[in-house]
């Protein structure tokens, strides 16, 4: 969910920086529209100043007849007629106004300011106001000498209403907004289609995931339903083989001896206990927040354990050998989980171990906790496989279900501890060392106490 909310807001923040770009870029085009619409209107002034100063030359000689000054005068109007934008027209000489003719309005030329000079020599703009239905509005005014001669004083002058301008450049804000309204529109689709998608890809990601876990589930059913086969095939063969040996003990011809009758019977009850605790670590497992780790004294387990496998131990013809220091301290571990480990564990020594064999169990503080190794004298372990034998389904054993050493993996790490198949210091055989982290030292808990199965 967190990478989805990632993704939406990564798109959002671009969507938002492609929108502020298209805003930067129209106020860009806006303001180029605006100096393009006033730079022509200022070649349009200087244009039409050339072509009345040709005009001058022709109707206004220096003594311009009134055929002359009509047919100059007619030239105004039509000009007037169809620039609509041209406020006035007039000629002067010096001081004296020789011809004018005025849209509408009077000009103010004491408000006038010099702001461009078109060419080096002869048109001038300047910005005025005039004083149009009581309200004053901006012209501009260009005024250009109609000869070079310095005897000619002839100067003709237009003026172009201000607003021109702002025609001009409606025509390209409208191009403009057309534009970024196209642009963000796109944009704005764009986004919605990419949320959309995400949204989709989101809704099929859980899909596919609710998939996965229904397929999980079914999996880990699977594999539950194995290690419960693997864990309970165990003990009910160490109860087959005390009830082979109790029918035998009853079938003795020397009599039966309560003893061993006793012993066997034992065995029978304990192997039973242990069942009723595999369905009870199962049901952990089920739900593993209902189980607390607590402390375990690793000797009591290893005792416990071997005395689970000694049916098989003494079928086998094999021999255990215990080295564990004294005084070892608590280790804390979930106890179910570490028993079956350890079950697991010495189960895969007994199968690989050859008849008349020896199983080394050795415990001793290391470093990280209490270090626990157990070496057979079988085949041993290849380097390269010391890491695949504890993957789910691999087995060395061809009637092996790939189980064993997987769920010891699974138990030893859900108690904070590790699991390795390393070198062995024998001749021969594999050797699997658990580490198990320690309780605190000086702590009430650190101190060696009755495990939950009541042994000392």
């Amino acid at each position: 969910m967190r990478l989805e909310l990632i993704l939406l807001t990564v798109l959002l923040s671009a969507a938002l920086g492609a929108g502020y770009m298209l805003f930067i870029l129209k106020s860009g085009h806006q303001r180029d529209a605006h100096l393009e619409a006033t730079e022509s209107v200022l070649d349009q002034g200087d244009r039409l100043l050339k072509a009345l100063v040709y005009h001058t030359k022709l109707y206004c000689s220096t003594n311009p007849s009134p055929e002359q000054w009509r047919n100059f005068s007619a030239l105004i109007d039509r000009v007037l007629a169809v620039r609509k934008d041209i406020q006035s027209i007039s000629m002067r000489n010096g001081d004296i106004t020789m011809f004018h003719r005025q849209a509408d309005g009077t000009l103010y030329p004491d408000q006038s300011t010099l702001l461009h000079e078109i060419d080096n020599v002869n048109t001038i703009m300047s910005r005025e106001t005039i004083d149009v239905g009581g309200r004053r509005e901006p012209v501009f005014v260009f005024s250009r000498r109609a000869s070079s001669d310095a005897d000619n004083g002839i100067v003709l002058e237009t003026t172009f209403k201000q607003s021109s301008v702002a025609e001009k450049e409606a025509i390209a804000n409208r191009m403009i907004n057309s534009l970024f309204t196209f642009s963000l529109s796109v944009l704005i689709t764009a986004f919605l289609l990419c949320a959309a998608v995400i949204i989709l890809a989101v809704i099929r990601e859980r899909k596919r995931q609710e998939l996965s876990r229904q397929e999980e589930h079914l999996a880990f059913s699977g594999v539950m339903a194995n290690g419960i086969l693997h864990d309970f095939r165990n003990p009910m063969s160490a109860v087959r083989l005390d009830a082979q040996m109790l029918e035998r003990e009853a079938t003795r011809e020397s009599g039966i001896r309560p003893e061993r009758v006793r012993e066997l019977a034992g065995r029978v009850s304990r192997t039973m206990g242990r069942m009723d605790k595999i369905f009870a670590e199962f049901l952990f497992m089920a739900r593993p927040d209902d189980e607390e780790s607590g402390t375990l004294d690793i000797e009591s387990a290893i005792n416990e354990c071997i005395e689970i496998l000694l049916p098989r131990i003494e079928q086998a013809r094999l021999k255990i050998v215990r080295e564990i220091a004294a005084e070892l301290p608590l280790v804390r571990a979930y106890h179910f989980a570490l028993k079956r480990s350890l079950l697991n564990v010495f189960m895969n020594a007994i199968h690989f171990s050859p008849e008349n064999g020896t199983i080394l169990v050795s415990a001793d503080c290391g470093r990280n906790g209490v270090v626990l190794e157990i070496c057979d004298d079988g085949p041993g372990i290849p380097p390269r496989k010391r890491k695949e034998i504890f993957k789910l389904f691999v087995t060395g054993r061809p009637e092996g279900t790939g189980l064993g050493l997987f769920l010891a993996k699974t138990a030893i790490n859900r108690c904070q501890g590790t699991i390795e198949a390393v070198e062995s210091g024998r001749t021969r055989g594999a050797a699997i060392r658990i580490t198990l982290p320690t309780v605190a030292p000086g702590s009430s808990a650190g101190k060696k106490q009755a495990d939950p199965a009541g042994r000392k």
